[in-house]
C-alpha cells in the first residue's frame, strides 16, 4: 500500500472517532465493484473495531451522473434505515468522497455464473426487507425526488453519450410511467448489495449511494432485473414475496421490468464511458433481451 493510500485511510479513520485515540492496525484492499474498498482493523478505546471504508472513484448513480453527495446520502440512508430498525452497518464517519461502517459478517452471493440455480430463501428475506424499507417514513437529506420522467430523461442522455445506436433506439421507446406514491428506495437493492447470515436471512444491506425518494416500483423492477440475468430460478419467488410482504399486486411489471432493463444498459454504458471494465450489455444476447421485453411491454 503506498504512502498516499495509508495517509488517505488513516485520515478517514482520525476524523471518524471525536476526541482522536483511534489506530490503524492492519488494512487490506478488499477488490470488489467500482470503488475503492478497504477492510480495518481499528484499535479504540481498548478495543479492535472491524470496519469497511470506502472511497467512491467515481460520481454517477441512476439518477444524476455527476452526483457529489453520494457520500452524504449513504451515511444519511444507513442512519435513517439504522433508525427503524433495517440491517445495516453501523455508521463511524464519512467525508466528501468516503464512508466508514462496520463490517458485516454475512455470505455474499457474488460472484455467481450466469443462471445460477440457487436456494429461494435469499429472494425471499430481500423481498421482506424491501417492502419494510419501503414503508418507513421519508427521510430528510441529500435525496433526490426521481420519477420515471426524469429517469428517462437521463437513460436518454446517456444513450445519446454512448454513441450507442441500440441503446438511443431502446431508450427512444421508454415511456414515462404512473408513478405511484413516493417511498424510500435503496436504488440498487440486488442480492449483490445484501450480505446473508446462515439460513439466508438478511444480516446487512450495503452501498446506499443510490437512496431516493420515488415509487417503490424502481425498486422491485432492479432487483427482479438482476435476478433474471443471473439468478432466474428465484425471480419468480421474489415477486411473489415481495407481493405478500407489502400487501398487494406489482402492478405494470412487464413495463417496470423493461424500464429497468433500459435503465442498466445505460448506466452500464456511462460506467464504460467512464473507464470502468464492464460486461454487462456487451453480447448480441443480453441487447436482444432487452428489446425483447421492450416488445413484451408493448413499447
Amino acid at each position: 500500500m503506498d504512502e498516499a493510500t495509508t495517509d488517505f485511510i488513516q485520515g478517514c479513520v482520525a476524523a471518524s472517532f471525536a476526541g482522536g485515540g483511534a489506530r490503524v492496525i492492519d488494512a487490506a484492499e478488499i477488490p470488489l465493484g467500482f470503488n475503492a474498498l478497504w477492510r480495518l482493523r481499528v484499535g479504540h478505546d481498548g478495543a479492535s473495531l472491524d470496519l469497511v471504508l470506502r472511497r467512491y472513484t467515481h460520481w454517477l448513480t441512476w439518477h444524476a451522473s455527476d452526483d457529489r453527495e453520494k457520500a452524504a446520502r449513504e451515511a444519511a440512508a444507513i442512519e435513517h434505515a439504522r433508525a427503524h430498525g433495517l440491517p445495516v452497518p453501523a455508521l463511524y464517519g464519512h467525508g466528501p468522497d468516503w464512508t466508514l461502517v462496520a463490517h458485516v459478517d454475512g455470505r455474499r452471493l457474488l460472484p455467481l455464473d450466469p443462471g445460477a440455480v440457487l436456494d429461494a430463501r435469499p429472494a425471499r428475506s430481500l423481498a421482506a426487507l424491501l417492502a419494510r424499507l419501503h414503508n418507513l417514513p421519508l427521510p430528510e437529506g441529500p435525496f433526490p425526488r426521481v420519477s420515471t420522467a426524469t429517469a428517462l430523461r437521463t437513460i436518454r442522455e446517456r444513450a445519446a453519450s454512448a454513441g450507442d445506436a441500440r441503446l438511443s433506439a431502446a431508450a427512444a421507446r421508454l415511456r414515462p410511467l404512473d408513478d405511484g406514491p413516493p417511498v424510500f428506495v435503496h436504488g440498487d437493492p440486488h442480492p449483490g448489495n445484501a450480505l446473508f447470515d446462515d439460513d439466508f436471512g438478511v444480516a446487512g444491506v450495503i452501498d446506499w449511494e443510490d437512496a431516493a425518494i420515488a415509487d417503490r416500483r424502481f425498486d422491485v423492477a432492479m432487483a427482479y432485473w438482476w435476478m433474471l440475468e443471473r439468478t432466474p430460478s428465484i425471480a419468480g419467488e421474489f415477486i411473489a414475496a415481495y407481493e405478500a410482504a407489502s400487501g398487494g399486486p406489482v402492478r405494470d411489471l412487464p413495463r417496470w421490468l423493461a424500464f429497468a432493463t433500459v435503465r442498466a444498459w445505460a448506466v452500464a454504458a456511462a460506467l464504460r464511458a467512464a473507464g470502468h471494465a464492464l460486461a454487462l450489455f456487451s453480447t448480441e444476447e443480453e441487447v436482444a433481451e432487452a428489446e425483447r421485453r421492450l416488445s413484451a411491454a408493448a413499447w
